[in-house]
């Protein structure tokens, strides 16, 4: 009788009765593609990675390639880069500093982004060197003050003169007639007006205003690092206007401006060590753009006649003051602003650390002016580019997990460490008529099912003439109280020779933020700022750590912008607890088309982050109850994306989740193939081939550990542990699996390449395969052990007389050897037969009911085997032979 035989891919069923004729107990270096059974052959070795180094990333440009390396035990960066004779040379990464705990590296653009244990480092590309720039954007203190402004920059405006001749020059007269007081006032009110106007046509400032700054980025466009708004008081006086009778002429009385109008220019000056750290960002932070609020007007401009009260005593050569009508929305005005608007874009360069503009008087001789080139009135402002607002800028992210996508980098399982809190001198300014406490604040904040106790660095507070505190902002909308210790001198701070008091904050209307405003008619002042003896207040100790668990989020950031995450970018799954992140392009939905969204592993399943046409993520739902049970498995591939479950290896399209490995996956040990000697047969045949072969254990412990490397341009998904001498290989193609030698380490991702590092430190690409040299051909070797073969008479014995290999290969040169094996229990093999190529001929022998066939290959690219030819005899039991 003859059977075809058709072999089939590596099946790990334990029920050698439900397998198929032609599946595959052992597939070494073998994997099923286009209905044959084709060699895998050893990857092309590109380099000896330097001993005691391990491959973080390549960061690939359109300029260069380089293989960036980390040493955990000496704490140093490298990187590796391809010489002209095709040589590699490695050159250390100078960070100044010592790393430790580095999790990851993720390169975005020019930008190499380290993942430590205590943040994210930044080092940069430029000048054909790495310079490292720090672990954060750089806490920059801009001081701003007030000063005078030279008399030929500004004017007072022209008087009002009201002729009350009718009264014959009786004022008291004057403001009891209807008329004549109406016209009073609307002379009043015309001054305040005008006087206004000139100061704003004048570009100076009158009334108190917010002043704010950020960084502005390399791209144009991104706004980071704002500070708190800062409260400037021009004129601590409330506008008025002096009255005086006319001497030319006793029956006229002119109205002219008095004290509270005096115009003030805005200051800047920073540190020369501040200015020397930003220059180290200066490619980072194209500048430094400062922001104004509108001025808030101490005076009612809409005021009614009957608000405003004229009554003044007149004599000869005295003015007499008439106070403006109050702005009685003030308070309100000033603490629901949210409105911040450009007036100067400062290059790093050019922050003024030197005396710029002579003129000006102000407390220091080195701030310089910043010029405006607009009216500041009200309307002047609202017109120019507005503040965008900040979302948390100042902390510091420690994430466990990230994943670079699209230019952009995401960010999960992440622990957020506070921000400690702005340096208490730029809270508050006046002119002329404030004084200096040397303090710290000490913030309680309220997030995330803690309490975190944040203190800010020691500077000098600028508080009123009354010793009284204005204004305080702190940049979370979770802080709850504030502590102000304070004393003469930083002596007496440092050494517990303070008074404190505290106060209670209010979140922001409009900012992302908690504020405190001790002008403020509802301000509710806990404790004085002078304590009694018997009642010292102390405030708590800062949190030794202080940090917040944000593990259910992930960060996105901006395109080709790693430094800063914006508030749009920010996604939430729930409760559950992020273990990794990956994308795919393919659409979740039929109605999507285009987008790469964002898959989030977590501890309740996988989830999905929509991308929006703006570039963020939204709309996340929960696709698949399947929990990722190794997150080093994760394996991103064009459309689809691999991870390890306890049920296997699944494989995530859209929104719908298939198991890959049901034929590899052994629920049960299986039964070891030995022959009649005891020995390991798969075992024994690889070392007839040269190849050391260990038994294939449990899948469920090779799943635990395993990771995946994605072959692109062989569309193949190769499936190692570290731990295993042997991985498996499915072929995308066919759906079917084989195995192959491994001594692989850790993948290097290099889409579309399929990169990896293997045990003895070589970095080898297996997108590239390269044949072993053996005479004039290139070859492998390859173990090919079938799965029990009935010949379709399961309960019959059998004699086997011929086995014919069919395939694409060179007959006669012994790239195909056979083996035959027989049983008749499925647990004891003995050898039947054995020939040195490819035909096993003329045997008979004793008969059995299950045969196995084993072929030495050594099949190089090109040839492949595909099934045989079985020529056999039943030996029925009940007929005469």
């Amino acid at each position: 009788m003859r059977k075809e035989l058709k072999y089939g891919g590596y099946s790990a069923s334990p029920n050698d009765h439900e397998t198929l004729e032609g599946d595959l107990a052992v597939a070494m270096n073998l994997i099923p593609e286009d209905n044959t059974i084709k060699p895998v052959l050893p990857p092309k070795r590109l380099f000896d990675v330097p001993n005691g180094y391990m491959i973080m990333c390549i960061h690939k440009t359109s300029a260069f390639t380089h293989y960036i390396l980390w040493n955990e035990d000496n704490r140093t960066l490298a990187f590796m880069e391809q010489q002209n004779d095709d040589s590699y040379a490695t050159s250390t990464i100078q960070t100044g500093i010592a790393l430790s705990g580095v999790i990851k590296v993720e390169p975005i653009g020019n930008t190499l982004t380290i993942l430590a244990n205590d943040g994210i480092h930044y080092i940069l590309w430029k000048d054909r060197n790495y310079k490292y720039l720090g672990s954060h954007l750089p806490e920059l203190n801009v001081n701003f003050r007030l000063g005078q402004v030279a008399s030929s920059r500004w004017q007072w405006a022209e008087p009002e003169s009201v002729d009350i001749s009718e009264k014959n020059g009786d004022y008291s007269k004057a403001c009891n007639d209807e008329n004549l007081s109406a016209m009073i006032k609307q002379a009043v009110m015309a001054v305040a007006n005008n006087q206004m106007a000139k100061n704003c046509k004048a570009g100076v400032f009158t009334f108190p205003f917010f002043v704010r700054y950020a960084f502005r980025l390399y791209d144009g466009e991104t706004l980071t690092m704002h500070s708190p708004p800062i409260l400037m008081t021009p004129n601590t006086n409330n506008p008025t206007v002096l009255a005086r009778r006319n001497h030319s002429d006793n029956k006229l009385v002119d109205f002219r401006p008095g004290s509270g109008w005096a115009p003030k220019t805005l200051f800047h000056h920073v540190s020369q060590a501040e200015k020397d750290v930003m220059l180290q960002w200066k490619d980072i932070v194209s500048s430094v753009d400062i922001f104004i609020s509108p001025q808030f007007y101490r005076y009612d401009q809409a005021a009614q006649n009957k608000d405003i009260n004229v009554r003044a005593t007149l004599q000869d050569n005295t003015d007499a003051t008439i106070a403006l009508p109050e702005n009685k929305r003030f308070d309100e005005q000033l603490t629901g602003n949210g409105q911040f608007h450009l007036i100067a874009s400062i290059p790093v360069e050019k922050l003024n650390t030197e005396p710029v503009d002579p003129i000006a008087i102000v407390r220091s001789d080195k701030y310089g002016r910043i010029a405006l080139d607009f009216e500041v009135s009200n309307e002047g402002i609202v017109a120019r580019d507005a503040m965008t607002d900040d979302y948390d800028s100042h902390d510091t992210l420690l994430p466990a997990a990230s994943f670079a996508y699209n230019n952009r980098l995401n960010l999960a399982n992440l622990d957020k460490v506070l921000f400690r809190g702005f340096w208490p001198g730029l809270f508050f300014h006046t002119y002329g008529w404030s004084q200096d406490y040397y303090c710290r604040c000490t913030v309680v904040i309220e997030q995330a099912g803690q309490q975190v106790i944040v203190r800010s660095p020691a500077g000098y507070l600028n508080v009123d003439d009354g010793g009284k505190f204005a204004w305080f902002f702190y940049p979370n909308n979770n802080a709850k109280m504030l502590y102000i210790e304070h004393a003469e001198t930083f002596d007496d701070l440092n050494n517990g020779a303070t008074e404190t008091f505290y106060v209670k904050l209010k979140q922001h209307p409009l900012l992302n933020g908690a504020y405190f405003y001790g002008l403020a008619e509802d301000a509710e002042v806990v404790d004085g700022s002078e304590p009694s003896q018997e009642a010292v207040l102390v405030p708590p100790e800062p949190t030794p750590n202080p940090i917040i668990a944000i593990s259910n989020k992930v960060y996105t950031s901006e395109v080709n912008n790693p430094f800063f995450f914006p508030r749009t970018g920010i996604s939430s799954i729930g409760t559950g607890e992020i273990m990794a992140i990956c994308a795919a392009v393919r659409p979740v939905s039929t109605s999507q088309f285009g987008y790469a969204d964002l898959y989030i592993f977590a501890d309740n399943g996988v989830w999905v982050a929509k991308i929006t046409k703006e570039g963020s993520y939204s709309n996340v739902e929960l696709v698949s109850g399947d929990i990722c049970i190794n997150p080093d498995s994760i394996t991103q591939m064009e459309t689809t994306v691999l991870f390890a479950t306890a049920r296997g290896i699944m494989l995530l399209s859209g929104s719908q989740a298939q198991c890959i490995s049901g034929a590899i996956d052994d629920e049960n040990q299986l039964v070891p193939i030995i022959d009649q000697d005891g020995n390991n047969i798969p075992a024994k045949i690889a070392g007839l081939l040269g190849m050391k072969m260990e038994p294939v254990g449990s899948f469920e412990y090779f799943l635990a550990e395993c990771r995946m490397l994605y072959d692109y341009r062989g569309q193949r998904i190769i499936v190692y542990n570290p731990g295993y001498s042997y991985a498996y290989i499915y072929s995308l193609e066919s759906n079917k699996w084989g195995m192959m030698q491994s001594n692989i380490s850790y993948t290097v991702k290099d889409y579309p390449r399929a990169m990896a590092v293997t045990s003895d430190g070589q970095l080898v690409n297996y997108s590239e395969p390269v044949e072993v040299v053996q005479g004039t051909a290139l070859y492998g070797s390859q173990l090919l052990v079938t799965r029990p073969l009935t010949l379709d008479q399961p309960d019959i014995l059998k004699t086997v007389n011929t086995v014919l290999q069919r395939g694409l290969f060179r007959k006669h040169q012994q790239h195909v050897q056979s083996v035959l094996y027989g049983s008749r229990d499925l647990y004891n093999w003995f050898l039947v037969s054995v020939s040195a190529d490819e035909t096993l001929r003329g045997r008979r022998g004793t008969p059995y009911k299950w045969f196995r066939i084993a072929l030495l290959l050594r099949l190089p690219a090109g040839e492949s085997v595909t099934g045989c030819s079985i020529d056999f005899d039943p030996r029925y039991t009940n007929r005469l032979r």
